[in-house]
């Protein structure tokens, strides 16, 4: 668990970096965004496993609840 740098976003497909504290004390770092398939989300979860960053979950939702968030 960490947090990855908002400069990060180019290398995750333009993905948004927000954080937060997961139980009050772990820093993480979520990501969200379109992409275009799943090619693009396979490239951004490579991206991360070069860096070492650990993935806990991976959350598909509407793009019309994304535009609300």
């Amino acid at each position: 668990m960490g947090m990855l740098d908002k400069d990060w976003s180019g290398y995750c497909a333009g993905m948004k970096i927000e954080h937060d504290m997961m139980l009050n004390q772990y820093p993480v770092t979520f990501l969200t965004g379109l992409l275009v398939d799943q090619a693009a989300l396979n490239g951004v979860i490579n991206t991360l496993f070069d860096i070492g960053c650990p993935l806990l979950a991976v959350e598909c939702v509407e793009a019309q609840e994304l535009q609300r968030r």
